[in-house]
């Protein structure tokens, strides 16, 4: 039985899945499949399948119980129908129009290509957000948060994921999507950081002293496998983890057995425990048919790296205890982001009322974004480290 500080939602994986199943119809949602026995792991994977989707066709889910995984297969993919096809009020009208009215409006080019301009006096389609630090309305371009394929109002935009997510409330949504971006940032200051520097940031998974990750951590080692975590946790304080799963050997031939997975909560065991699993889903991803897209130069860089010197004995990252109210976990990771110069991040709710549930898209031109944006420029933050690694 999964303990209740195991999870943020409002109601149990079961609860959830007695809700949303009789809207998963409607959102072409055709089958959830349980993929675990795939993979040797035994840490439970499942799939949600969208035959006639606009992007992915097939979602998957990770957790600690078959419930858990199976309710968040089928929560990742309701996000991805919303996002193709949002439930919500649109307007069009001209940016420079909407000024002149008084409305606050988001124009952040961090997704265009570079030089590209934002078109101010053309029509475009908008929808309405808020700032989550004061509440203002603030109007941002549908391009910017929907999942359409090729943008019809802004050529050229890189359209992702990030800070896109699902809960049984908006409160949880909010949560989860603030979670995603703050991993996306942190993935992106791990990106710049010498390979030296990642390595003494291995964690040994007594560290974080939780039962759940040191059973996950056994179900790695009975399968043959090694499993690293590594502290990807930022200047923004908030515990992230990173989590790698294959091998012993460093051979070529065993490069395709490497998955890996990232996790951020403000409970350090937590974040631990969603790198783990992220990681578990990864490799199954791959033994399902992604490996079939995998072209042969993507191998190439991918094996464990040699350990370098002794057992890690990094401390695990501050963070709050486990069973923390949601309201607190959410509260923390605003006043965190606030208190470190992350002050405007809107929330766009997108739809899923229908089938009882909130999906939100939350955006950040403060947060970095590498490896989902395609046209990413480092930020003022990211000059600063990459600056400090030149010095």
């Amino acid at each position: 039985m999964q303990h209740p500080g195991y999870h943020d939602r409002v109601c149990s994986p079961e609860q959830t899945l007695a809700t949303i199943g009789p809207h998963l119809g409607r959102y072409g949602i055709t089958r959830l499949a349980r993929q675990t026995s795939l993979d040797l792991l035994g840490i439970p994977v499942f799939a949600a399948i969208r035959p006639n989707a606009m992007t992915l066709a097939t979602s998957q889910g990770k957790g600690l119980t078959d419930a858990a995984a199976k309710a968040s297969a089928a929560m990742e993919a309701l996000e991805y129908a919303i996002a193709e096809r949002p439930e919500c009020p649109m307007r069009i009208a001209a940016a420079e129009e909407l000024q002149a009215a008084g409305f606050a409006l988001h124009l952040s080019t961090a997704t265009l290509p570079l030089g590209a301009t934002f078109p101010l006096d053309r029509p475009i389609t908008w929808l309405e957000g808020s700032s989550l630090f004061g509440g203002e309305t603030v109007l941002v371009p549908l391009d910017l948060v929907a999942l359409r394929g090729a943008a019809s109002d802004l050529p050229g935009i890189c359209q992702h994921t990030n800070g896109l997510a699902s809960g049984n409330s908006v409160e949880e949504a909010l949560f989860h999507g603030l979670c995603e971006l703050v991993e996306r940032d942190a993935g992106s200051f791990w990106a710049l950081m010498p390979l030296a520097d990642r390595d003494n940031r291995r964690l040994d998974p007594a560290v974080f002293g939780d039962p759940e990750v040191k059973r996950l951590a056994k179900a790695v080692a009975d399968a043959g496998l090694v499993l690293r975590l590594y502290d990807q946790t930022s200047d923004l304080a908030i515990p992230t983890i990173m989590a790698e799963i294959g091998p012993a050997g460093t051979h070529a031939s065993q490069r395709h057995q490497l998955s890996s997975g990232s996790g951020t909560h403000p409970v350090a065991a937590r974040a631990a425990l969603r790198a783990i699993t992220e990681a578990a889903q990864s490799r199954v991803t791959a033994i399902a048919a992604a490996r079939d897209d995998m072209p042969p130069e993507l191998y190439a860089g991918m094996a464990l790296q040699p350990e370098q010197g002794d057992r890690p004995t990094r401390a695990a990252p501050a963070g709050l205890t486990l069973g923390t109210p949601l309201a607190e976990l959410l509260d923390h990771m605003l006043q965190t982001l606030f208190a470190h110069g992350i002050d405007r991040l809107i929330a766009v709710p997108l739809g899923g009322e229908v089938a009882g549930v909130a999906v939100m898209k939350i955006l950040s031109d403060q947060l970095e974004d590498v490896g989902v944006n395609l046209h990413w420029r480092p930020g003022p933050r990211a000059l600063a480290f990459l600056a400090e690694l030149a010095a």
